[in-house]
């Protein structure tokens, strides 16, 4: 069974590593990615150098999808402030 890793995604440079990363993990090319995603090769690299021109969520997805990883979004901890002292 492959080991599961997670990456903080906050941001989309932190995307494009980890789409990058993933990709080289799997041994895949950016040709192959795209073929399997049916997005251009051209988009993954836009994608994996952090670019937004042409960034689409559905296409975000694909991608995604075509390399078995998955988007979980989690909420981060409000920081309030302590209350007042008496």
């Amino acid at each position: 069974m492959e080991e599961v890793k997670r990456y903080n995604v906050r941001s989309l440079p932190r995307l494009a590593r980890a789409v990058k990363a993933r990709r080289l993990e799997l041994g895949m090319t950016q040709a192959e990615l795209a073929l399997a995603a049916d997005v251009s090769r051209k988009w993954i690299g836009v994608l994996e150098n952090g670019g937004v021109d042409g960034l689409e969520l559905a296409r975000v997805m694909r991608v995604l999808d075509a390399l078995d990883a998955l988007l979980i979004l989690e909420t981060a901890p409000v920081e309030t402030s302590p209350p007042p002292a008496p």
